[in-house]
């Protein structure tokens, strides 16, 4: 009897990853306006990214204002993760797509990290962490995108001293 369950018990965990990636894959996505151009919101959301990382060239891979694009791979850290908490943040695909007085902030391929910044254990937001994970994810992006249209609104101002 225990072999029975026991085996019935390996069979559902197996199977949990299985049945969770049959789902559609996550993206989050944000629209705001903004009183800037198409070319002024991706050079001003470019300016951001190299400030906030440090870097923008580690981070962003394509930057075209005037295709309205800009894509690249962020690390974003949860500033409310303890020590003991098994994500600390998240890493995805960032894309923002511009348009005259409209921004559009999305990003896929979103795994939660570790403290470092590396992929943790059982981190895809697609896996049965989901729960987990996603609400994470959401804080970190709304705290991103709401950080990006105040840059993006005080940043024709700050052009001008």
């Amino acid at each position: 009897m225990t072999r029975i369950v026991a085996a019935l018990l390996l069979a559902a965990l197996t199977a949990l990853p299985a049945l969770a990636k049959d789902k559609e894959p996550y993206v989050w996505e944000k629209i705001q306006t903004v009183d800037l151009t198409q070319r002024e919101i991706i050079t001003y959301s470019n300016a951001y990214i190299a400030e906030k990382f440090g870097s923008g060239k580690e981070v962003v891979e394509l930057n075209d204002p005037d295709l309205g694009k800009l894509v690249g791979t962020v690390i974003l850290m949860n500033e409310d993760a303890k020590l003991l908490h098994a994500f600390h943040g998240i890493r995805g695909r960032l894309i923002i797509d511009a348009k005259d007085g409209r921004i559009r902030i999305q990003m896929h391929n979103i795994v939660a990290t570790d403290s470092k910044g590396v992929k943790a254990a059982w981190g895809e937001i697609e896996s049965a962490n989901r729960y987990r994970i996603e609400p994470m994810a959401v804080k970190v992006l709304d705290k991103f995108a709401t950080d990006l249209q105040t840059y993006l609104a005080n940043a024709r101002a700050n052009s001008d001293w």
